[in-house]
Parts: C-alpha cells; structure tokens; sequence
C-alpha cells in the first residue's frame, strides 16, 4: 500500500493548486458553492494527475532505473510490477475523470485535455526538445483554465500567459538540475537532453523569467483587473512577484538547487508567496 501511495506522489498534488486560482481571483471565495465546486475540482484534479504520474513512470521504468534517484521510486525498485503500475495509473485516471464530468461537461472535457496531453507526452512527445517543457507547462495551463470554468469565471488572458511562462520557467529549470546531477550520463535518462546545453537552458531560462515578470505586470493593470478592484493597486504585488522569481532563478543558476524543493522549502520564495497571497487576498476581498 505504501508504495501504491509513492507512485501516487501526493506531495506533487500542489501543483494543482492552480485550480483553485479561478475561484480566487475570480472573487468567488465568499461563495460557499464556489468554495464546495473549486474543493472537488482539486480533489479530481488530484486523483488524475496521480494516474498520469503512474502511467509516466510506467513508461520511463527503464530510464528511471538506471537514474542516481529514481531508481528508487516504485517501479524500478522492483516493489510494484509495471503491469500493476499501469492497471493502477488507469484505474486512478479513470476515476478523476469521472470525478471531473460528474462536476461539469466543461471542466470534464478540459480534465480530458490534461489527460490526453499527458498521454501523448508519454507516448513520445517527451522525446522532442522544448517541446517536453512545452507540454508539461500547458498542464498547469490547463489546470488553471480548468478551475475558472468550474466556478464560471473568465480568467485573464495576461494571468495564464503569466502561468504559462512560470511553468516554463520551473520545467527548464528542472531539465538544467538534471544535466548538472547526471552529467555525460544525463542523454541515458532523458533523451532530450542531448539536444539542451546549459547555455542554451540559461538563455530560455533567463526569457522565461522575463516573461512571466512581464504578463503578471501587465494583467495587474489589465482594464479587467482595473476594474474588478477599482483601481490599479494590484500593481504593487509586483515588486514581491519579481523578488521570488529571481531568487527562483539564483538558486537555480548560481547553487544548482532542485526546483521543487526550491519552491517548498527555501524561506525566501516560501514569505514572498505567502506575502503575495494576503495582499491579493486583502485586494479582492476585503479592500
């Protein structure tokens, strides 16, 4: 059982914490129905992606045992057979999207978007150069679409782009940790990773950043924005959003630390999220 959990990864189901972003931003957490749909919604959203985190380690089972770290992770290890491991990715995907149509058609048929994104990432998109990265950020994409279309509002075009390019920023981030921990081995676990060099991840890198600074700017004086709050204050944030991600960025360059641990547990990125998160909260909803 606990290595069906492993293979499951709960710790990764923050990540779906983009759903919930339609319901905050939107203004609809005064709302007790909104509160219960966005709930839910992150509940399918977990049961699924944990199904797709199966079916993916189903696929790299043989990349992954040769991997310094993923070796031990269930599959490779030998604790789960890979047709159990496959049986259990389906039957969880199954069940989320299930969970997903049971909410809603729009938001069932966008969980089916991830899930088919997923798949074909499985099946061998994952093997084209920036295109790997592409797909996974288009997950949270998704995501965060999928929550505003639960609770039924529009989300901000400049707000996914600024999602979009975060994602973007994390998933090359994570490519440039695998070529520094693996080094002449890395091609033997991620085939991709032939085509990347480390100049080529620090320039995308450093565009990424850029661009994800730029579109949160700019949809915190989007005329929608402007006029969901009444004025322009959200503007303000943005000094705390540039902060987190250039520390995101120095420990990923400049010490080489792992993106998801970066994100939680190093303190600095850890108060200016939390600090981020009153301000907006106080900006929608109390201000």
């Amino acid at each position: 059982m606990i290595s069906y959990m492993r293979l499951a990864r709960p710790g990764q189901w923050v990540k779906n914490l983009f759903v919930l972003a339609g319901a905050f931003f939107g203004g609809r957490l005064s709302e007790p129905w909104a509160i219960g749909m966005a709930v839910l919604g992150f509940a399918s959203f977990c049961i699924l992606s944990s199904g797709v985190y199966a079916i993916n380690d189903w696929a790299d089972r043989k990349e992954d045992a040769g991997h310094p770290v993923k070796k031990e992770r269930p599959i490779p290890s030998g604790r789960i057979s890979p047709t159990g491991a496959l049986v259990f990715g389906i039957v969880l995907a199954a069940a989320g999207l299930g969970l997903a149509f049971g909410l809603g058609l729009a938001f069932g048929l966008v969980a089916s978007a991830y899930l088919a994104l997923n798949i074909l990432y499985s099946a061998g998109l994952r093997r084209l150069v920036v295109l790997d990265v592409l797909l996974v950020a288009c997950g949270f994409l998704l995501r965060a679409f999928a929550g505003a279309v639960l609770v039924l509002v529009s989300f901000s075009h400049w707000l996914l782009l600024a999602t979009l390019f975060l994602s973007l920023l994390i998933g090359l981030a994570k490519r440039r940790q695998e070529m520094e921990l693996l080094g002449a081995d890395a091609i033997n676990h991620r085939r991709t990773l032939a085509d990347y060099s480390s100049s080529l991840l620090d320039h995308l890198i450093t565009a990424c950043a850029t661009l994800s600074i730029l579109t949160y700017a700019l949809y915190t004086v989007s005329p929608e924005t402007v006029a969901r709050l009444g004025s322009d204050r959200a503007v303000w944030t943005t000094p705390v959003v540039v902060y987190a991600v250039m520390r995101f960025v120095y420990l990923v360059e400049k010490k080489n630390q792992n993106p998801d641990r970066i994100i939680l547990r190093d303190p600095g990125i850890l108060v200016s999220a939390g600090l981020w998160a009153v301000v907006m909260f106080v900006m929608i909803y109390l201000w």
